[in-house]
């Protein structure tokens, strides 16, 4: 994983982080259901992981598409690192996609993770509790919901160990990525056809 001269896409650091962490996330927040709902372990793992699957393997990469695609009609200009209010600019409004500051990268990427699992947190507890609410129809709403917040902010912290872990021995964790190169370059091809078509087909 490296930092190229166009910058670094943070769909390529946080979605397969958030897949090495799936099982780990599944159980925690199967835990928080089978506790909060009062229901067998066994029915709260299969509900975790239906609605876990959406939310990592749809909601993630569509999330970030969106974030991205915001930041680079609107906000996709580097605009220096040398004030900390450009610091913090360049890890909170351009959080999706990473400005090329190669020599800081080691720890832009877990701070600019934190930041995007703040609306990532948001589309999982909306999107699974939608899911988890057609699982478990006889109970009630406010114990759903009170498992997804619960569930999700477990689960994102523990994603967010992840990342810092993997950005500090990087080095070793470089086979995690191959496997999602081909999408991941789709989803980014993706974006910058769309960028340009919004901005009258001028490239990003």
């Amino acid at each position: 994983m490296l930092l190229l001269d166009i910058g670094l896409p943070m769909i390529a650091v946080y979605w397969p982080l958030a897949w090495l962490a799936f099982i780990p996330i599944v159980l925690v927040e199967a835990y928080i259901g089978f506790r909060t709902l009062d229901i067998r372990f066994g029915r709260a793992v299969i509900a975790s992981t239906v609605a876990n699957l959406f939310s990592t393997l749809l909601g993630i990469p569509l999330t970030w598409f969106v974030l991205a695609l915001l930041e680079l009609l609107a906000f996709g200009s580097a605009r220096g690192f040398e004030t900390p209010f450009q610091k913090i600019y360049a890890v909170t409004v351009q959080s999706p996609w990473l400005m090329p500051y190669a020599e800081q990268s080691y720890w832009m990427i877990p701070v600019a993770a934190v930041v995007l699992s703040i609306p990532m947190y948001a589309m999982s507890v909306l999107s699974e509790y939608v899911i988890a609410r057609r699982l478990f129809q006889t109970i009630d709403r406010k114990l759903i919901w009170r498992w997804q917040l619960k569930g999700n902010a477990l689960s994102y912290a523990l994603l967010v160990c992840v990342i810092i872990g993997v950005t500090l021995f990087g080095d070793y964790f470089g086979w995690l990525y191959k496997p999602f190169a081909a999408i991941i370059n789709f989803i980014i091809d993706l974006l910058f056809r769309i960028t340009g078509a919004l901005r009258g087909g001028d490239a990003p």
